[in-house]
């Protein structure tokens, strides 16, 4: 069952960073902690909101993921993981931290999906997401074959729809996550939410319709 939660647009960077907070803390049974990070403009200035809080300095044995990536040099302006080192990461990544980019400029789309599969940690504790007006989570767009995907973490995904060739989380991957949350912001965004919390369960026409059961965060 989803769980709807609606924040006010002046205050809904630090509802966020609070929603975040309780979940990665405390640290349970000594293990590192495993966060995998979207991409988009609906989160920039959350990240940045997060990346100047001093817990967030403080924050140990935590490992940083992306949910996607497109096929773009590393310091492209179209880049999740630049995106993330001039918000989230402007001031550093905090000690004992790590962040695992996927490494698209050496390889093929299918062996940077490869390669990044074969990382992907046991235990995945948040994924954060954001919906897309089509539908789409990470680079899961409707319709697409990437969808269909039963076995790999990752995998290659494009569309006619969408610049770039990408690599994306696979539902296999989506599925496997302790927690996830899905940030919705505009008009148009609310009414895809409404439509897969109250009326369409198509994953291929939604592809958020696998985050039905997650905290889905509406900006008002």
């Amino acid at each position: 069952m989803a769980r709807l939660l609606e924040f006010k647009k002046d205050n809904w960077h630090r509802n966020l960073y609070d929603h975040i907070s309780n979940i990665i803390y405390p640290k349970i049974n000594n293990k590192r902690r495993n966060i995998f990070l979207t991409g988009g403009n609906s989160i920039k200035s959350f990240y940045k909101f997060w990346g100047k809080q001093n817990s967030f300095k403080d924050l140990k044995e935590i490992d940083f993921y992306f949910s996607d990536e497109r096929l773009v040099k590393f310091n492209s302006i179209h880049s999740n993981y630049n995106m993330t080192l001039n918000t989230l990461f402007k001031e550093g990544i905090p000690n004992d931290c790590k962040l695992h980019r996927i490494e698209v400029e050496k390889y093929s789309a299918n062996d940077a999906a490869e390669n990044y599969s074969n990382i992907i940690p046991q235990q995945i504790d948040l994924m954060i997401f954001s919906l897309g007006t089509d539908g789409h989570i990470a680079s899961l767009f409707p319709y697409s074959e990437s969808l269909k995907e039963k076995d790999r973490f990752f995998v290659h995904s494009e569309s006619d729809s969408h610049k770039f060739k990408r690599v994306t989380a696979s539902p296999v991957l989506i599925k496997k996550a302790n927690n996830s949350l899905i940030i919705v912001k505009g008009k148009e965004k609310k009414q895809v939410m409404t439509d897969i919390l109250h009326g369409s369960y198509d994953k291929k026409k939604y592809p958020a319709s696998l985050l039905r059961k997650s905290d889905w965060i509406l900006i008002t």
